[in-house]
């Protein structure tokens, strides 16, 4: 029996490396292909950022967890930076992972919370809730005052409900976060070249649809 405990806890030992050795691998596949993704660009490519996430207090970052995975660069409607956004749950060890691609527009917004239904945004969030007279567009928003209530029914024009309304179709725990300059999607998950890519054709979709344009007084 003792040989057999022996034998058994020797195959767990080599389960547990080769899976350490092979998740290794595939992280390092990973980073691989970002920073190829990144050169072939002129983007940027920085393993973590200690400083990244304090500069956005709304749901769901609230400038908590890390930054990894980190890539910067330019397009048409702005800057971006995406990255891996890691978060410990409260009251235990679980660590959740999301995608968050924010491009700054260069023009302050209105702050909005915004989630679909599959998606229970938790309190603390922004007070008010801004109601649209559109049956299909079915997402909940959130801002602070009326005013800013009033600024985001003139951004959510009936292009962005139809693309948001889409885009929850093919990722359910999609969330859009509108904070100071930037608008920042979240997907659950890792950074992936991929989810990246989807990630940033959205965000520049829903940015030319609000039709924000760069203020150099802002």
């Amino acid at each position: 029996m003792d040989i057999l405990r022996y034998v058994v806890v020797a195959v767990v030992v080599v389960v547990v490396i080769i899976g350490v050795v092979r998740g290794g691998r595939i992280q390092e596949q990973r980073r691989a292909h970002l920073k190829q993704w990144a050169d072939q660009r002129g983007w940027s490519y920085a393993a973590d950022d200690s400083q990244l996430t304090r500069q956005w207090q709304e749901y769901p970052v609230r400038g908590g967890g890390r930054a990894a995975q980190v890539l910067r660069g330019s397009v048409a409607e702005g800057e971006i930076v995406s990255f891996t956004n890691s978060h410990v749950q409260a009251g235990s060890t679980t660590v959740r992972l999301y995608l968050v691609t924010a491009l700054n527009v260069g023009t302050l917004l209105p702050t909005v919370v915004a989630a679909p239904p599959s998606v229970d945004v938790p309190e603390p969030r922004p007070a008010v809730h801004v109601n649209f007279t559109d049956p299909q567009f079915r997402w909940a928003l959130y801002t602070h005052t009326e005013k800013e209530a009033a600024e985001a029914r003139r951004l959510f024009t009936p292009s962005v409900r139809t693309r948001l309304t889409a885009a929850a179709a093919a990722e359910s725990r999609l969330r859009l976060t509108l904070e100071g300059q930037h608008i920042l999607v979240i997907t659950p998950g890792s950074q992936k070249v991929n989810r990246l890519e989807k990630s940033v054709a959205l965000v520049r979709e829903l940015a030319r649809q609000m039709r924000v344009r760069p203020n150099p007084g802002a």
